[in-house]
């Protein structure tokens, strides 16, 4: 193949991407898929493989340009580098441990690029990602409630004191917690394009349905850090939402489902009964462990697991002393400053086109990951849904350098 061929081809598929949602399509297709199958490989091959290429082909030079040296993609790159050097420094120095993370450090950026310059290119993206994610969301948790709640279960009425999890060739993630906040963000994904966007009857029935049966499924779940996520995905949309009518209805459903759980159900009772759980004996571990090394941390490397009564307990249970551990007090400070920016940014976007799901995700994944997980640099998979994906929306949502019109389709009605 001639050079003149190739750079035909690629100005042909340059145009085609440019023309049509196609990239779009395939983003929103990748994430849908982590919900719908029940392994990641077809998920990260359609996105690694066929959606990042077509859309570095297409970029706006113009939005790249902005994204690079946007404050969100530098403090989360300096993160990344934080982590890697103090890493080469530790107590136990694994290659391929840091080889893997330089290279999931580049994917996240990718992300963030390629997340940037749709939103920029398309005023219906975040509409499309949201509707067609929580209705994937929904339909995978009917599946999961299929295959869990069987009829032993049923038989037995312990559908409301047994923890929803995920189930084996059903499901990717059986963790009642990652479940959990899979869900919580699928449903504050769906609840804001009620705020936000003048939908259909068609689209509002979708995001209702969907958003009622996510909330119920997380809530069944018993995940205390998932149903906090979603309660506050849900406030930041109720406060901040365009569309007061929609939200009456969403106000509404949410107000029966926790009445409905509240009243004849022992769900809350059963997660009140667990009290605290380990928490305050596992962050005062970690806690211990981050003032031993306070500036370089154990690395990525180290083996950090609390082994306490049979239980192996993988994290700090919260990102930013997770961060602290792994990467000493600057990846701690980097992290932080990270996750301010991301929601300051996300409250300038709003204030200049209304649009509220990159906020509401982003408070929902911080709260979150405050009572739970470690946030480094991985591949696709929950970890991005719960946090990479609200930084690089945070991140698309604001590069612009100064307030664009509000798009038609997101003004509120009176």
């Amino acid at each position: 193949m001639s050079f003149e061929t190739a750079r035909d081809i690629l100005t042909a598929v340059r145009a085609a991407t440019q023309r049509q949602p196609i990239v779009q399509n395939l983003y929103v297709a990748s994430f849908c898929l982590v919900y719908l199958m029940n392994n990641i490989w077809a998920a990260r091959t359609l996105f690694f493989y066929i959606t990042i290429p077509l859309a570095l082909i297409g970029l706006n030079f113009t939005v790249l340009r902005a994204t690079l040296r946007h404050p969100i993609f530098l403090l989360t790159a300096i993160y990344f580098l934080i982590l890697i050097l103090t890493s080469l420094v530790a107590p136990d120095v694994r290659a391929k441990v840091i080889g893997d993370h330089l290279l999931q450090s580049v994917r996240v950026l990718l992300l963030f690029i390629v997340t940037a310059d749709l939103i920029q290119r398309d005023n219906t993206f975040l509409r499309t990602f949201g509707l067609f994610l929580s209705a994937a969301a929904a339909i995978a948790v009917i599946i999961n409630m299929l295959a869990f709640y069987d009829g032993a279960r049923l038989a037995s009425g312990s559908i409301f004191t047994i923890r929803l999890e995920g189930v084996p060739g059903a499901n990717v993630y059986y963790n009642p917690n990652v479940v959990g906040v899979i869900y919580a963000m699928a449903c504050v994904a769906g609840a804001s394009l009620l705020a936000s966007y003048r939908l259909s009857r068609w689209q509002t029935g979708v995001v209702l349905i969907s958003t009622f049966l996510l909330f119920v499924a997380t809530m069944l779940t018993q995940s205390r850090g998932s149903i906090l996520a979603a309660i506050a995905g849900l406030g930041i949309i109720a406060l901040l939402g365009a569309n007061r009518r929609q939200l009456v209805w969403l106000g509404l459903s949410a107000a029966v489902v926790f009445a409905a759980l509240l009243l004849w159900t022992p769900v809350l009772e059963v997660m009140a009964e667990r009290g605290a759980s380990l928490r305050p004996m596992v962050w005062s571990h970690y806690w211990t462990m981050a003032q031993e090394r306070p500036w370089l941390g154990y690395g990525l490397s180290y083996d950090v697991t609390l082994r306490h009564h049979g239980a192996n307990l993988l994290s700090a249970h919260n990102i930013i002393l997770s961060a602290f551990v792994r990467g000493g007090i600057f990846a701690a400070i980097a992290l932080l400053c990270l996750i301010v920016t991301c929601l300051y940014m996300a409250w300038t976007a709003w204030r200049a086109n209304r649009v509220v799901m990159p906020l509401a995700l982003m408070m929902a994944g911080f709260v979150a990951t405050a009572v739970d997980h470690e946030m480094t640099a991985t591949s696709l998979g929950w970890p991005w849904l719960l946090f990479w994906i609200p930084v690089a929306l945070c991140l698309g949502a604001s590069v612009r350098e100064r307030p664009q019109p509000i798009p038609a389709a997101v003004r509120s009605g009176s």
